[in-house]
């Protein structure tokens, strides 16, 4: 599901990264399953993550395109 992803700010261009630095996301992978499919059996595909300060918005796969 997400194991490996690398979610990129829009404005990087390519110049020189490091990683390194790390953080426990268990309680946001168990968000994302949460968000993909709910106690009603709506929810959606998670393809992407905006964030914004202390703000993370979830984008799900809209079902009418």
């Amino acid at each position: 599901m997400f194991n490996e992803q690398i979610f990129w700010k829009d404005t990087f261009n390519g110049e020189s990264a490091r990683g390194g630095i790390f953080t426990r996301v268990v309680d946001l992978k168990k968000f994302l399953q949460l968000v993909e499919v709910n106690e009603n059996g709506q929810g959606g595909e998670v393809v992407g993550l905006r964030f914004s300060d202390n703000n993370l918005e979830v984008i799900v796969k809209s079902e009418t395109e």
